[in-house]
């Protein structure tokens, strides 16, 4: 009996242990429920500014670091939102046969999402979005998608070049309460090589980054809310109208006191 109880103590040990992996990346923080509108057009929408903000400027093993961003994270409707900036100071327009052969050797941004918190690679949803807009997505059957039309049903998305570099957009489906989570920036250099910038992972430590799903930092979702403030519309804010209204009632309580004196004085 003490082995069955054994054993059964291990079989539940290992699956917590596969649930909760994600807690030994690090807690990078709380994902605000959105309670505006949020257009995915690569433009940072005002609501952002009050989003879960995440640097991205941490190495991967020995590669060095040339393009760093920030990301700013949101969810809303059964779905995070990821608005990115990269600075990039030397952007190589994308290949077309590169971008649809392979995708990750081109200027460009990753969300990588462990919804199970995993250990296994194939739990992992994969996005990308190049520098000019071109998306692709691998799925947790390892199914790769590249491309408008093709990646279209994974999520929405977005890009636009800035004054330092480039910025994209994601809107990707999330259902679990704690997700996994990894940004990757794949930065091609002139000499052909490419740069890799991500999220810093608690396992790996300070300045490195990990591709492993069980390193993954993680969020939580929509622990609070956030909304832009009130415009006020001015209504009873305005000193001169409402001097005029004081001054108008008296005028109007002058007159009728006047006329009351006077139909009493003709009474007497």
């Amino acid at each position: 009996m003490k082995r069955k109880l054994l054993a059964l103590t291990l079989v539940l040990s290992a699956l917590i242990t596969g649930v909760s992996a994600h807690v030994d990346g690090g807690n990078l923080g709380d994902v605000p429920n959105s309670a505006e509108k949020i257009t995915v057009d690569g433009n940072k929408d005002a609501i952002y500014d009050q989003a879960l903000k995440v640097k991205v400027d941490q190495a991967n093993g020995s590669t060095s670091v040339n393009a760093t961003g920030e990301a700013w994270l949101l969810y809303a409707d059964g779905h995070l939102y990821v608005y990115a900036e990269v600075a990039d100071k030397d952007i190589v327009d994308p290949d077309p046969d590169t971008q649809s052969s392979s995708p990750w050797m081109t200027d460009s941004f990753e969300v990588f999402v462990n919804e199970k918190n995993s250990d296994v690679e194939a739990d992992i949803m994969q996005y990308r979005i190049d520098c000019s807009g071109f998306p692709s997505a691998y799925d947790k059957n390892g199914l790769a998608e590249y491309g408008p039309g093709n990646a279209d049903s994974y999520f929405t998305y977005a890009a636009k070049t800035t004054d330092n570099g480039y910025a994209v957009e994601f809107c990707i489906p999330v259902s679990a309460k704690e997700v996994g989570v990894n940004f990757q920036i794949n930065d091609v250099l002139s000499d052909g090589s490419q740069s890799l910038a991500m999220a810093p992972s608690k396992v790996t430590g300070a300045g490195a980054g990990s591709w492993t799903p069980g390193e993954y930092p993680y969020v939580t979702i929509g622990g609070s809310t956030v909304s832009l403030p009130v415009e006020d519309s001015g209504e009873a804010t305005d000193g001169s109208a409402a001097t005029f209204d004081f001054t108008a009632v008296a005028a109007v309580g002058a007159a009728l006191s006047a006329a009351g004196y006077a139909l009493t004085k003709k009474r007497k």
